[in-house]
C-alpha cells in the first residue's frame, strides 16, 4: 500500500506546485505586455466626460424624478428598445439654448456606459431644457411625453 500511495502523493504535490506557478505568473503577466498606448482611465475625470452626441454609445438609460417633497423615483430603459432610441435622438441633435439652470430642473436622464461612465442630463420639463455642464439645449423632441409614457408602462 506504502508504494502505490508515493507515486500519487508525489503526483498531487507536482500538480499543486505548477498550479501555484502558473497563477504567479499570470497574475504579473497579464494584462501587462510592454505595448505603450493612448488609452484615458475610464475612472478618471477625463475618461468620463461624455458629450451629447455619446447617448447614443450608451447601455440604457436610467431617469430619475425629483419631487417637491424630496422624494425620487426612478426608471431604466434598456438600450436596444424603441424608447431609448427616442431619447438617444432627442438628445443627439440637441440645439444650445439661452438661459440659465434653475429649480425646474426636477429630472435627471443618467446614460450609462459600458466603462462604468455615464453621462449625466438634467432636465426641466416645463422649459423642455437639458443642462450639461453650465450649459442648456433644447432637444430635437419634447422629451416630457416621453418620459410621461415610461412612467406609465412601469405604472401598469
Amino acid at each position: 500500500m506504502k508504494q502505490k500511495t508515493r507515486p500519487l502523493i508525489l503526483v498531487i504535490l507536482l500538480f499543486v506546485i505548477i498550479s501555484t506557478a502558473l497563477v504567479l505568473v499570470l497574475r504579473f503577466t497579464t494584462g501587462n505586455d510592454g505595448v505603450e498606448t493612448d488609452t484615458v482611465d475610464p475612472f478618471s475625470a477625463e475618461g468620463r466626460a461624455h458629450g451629447l452626441g455619446d447617448a447614443g454609445k450608451a447601455e440604457f438609460l436610467t431617469i430619475l424624478v425629483y419631487d417637491g417633497e424630496g422624494g425620487v423615483s426612478s426608471f431604466m430603459v434598456g438600450g436596444s428598445t424603441r424608447e431609448f432610441q427616442d431619447f438617444v435622438a432627442a438628445v443627439r441633435d440637441a440645439r444650445q439654448a439661452m438661459g440659465e439652470k434653475d429649480d425646474s430642473f426636477s429630472y435627471l436622464l443618467v446614460f450609462s456606459f459600458g466603462d462604468r461612465s455615464t453621462l449625466e442630463l438634467p432636465y426641466s420639463r416645463n422649459r423642455n431644457l437639458l443642462a450639461a455642464g453650465d450649459q442648456l439645449f433644447t432637444p430635437s423632441s419634447d422629451i416630457g411625453p416621453m418620459i410621461a409614457g415610461v412612467e406609465e408602462r412601469f405604472a401598469r
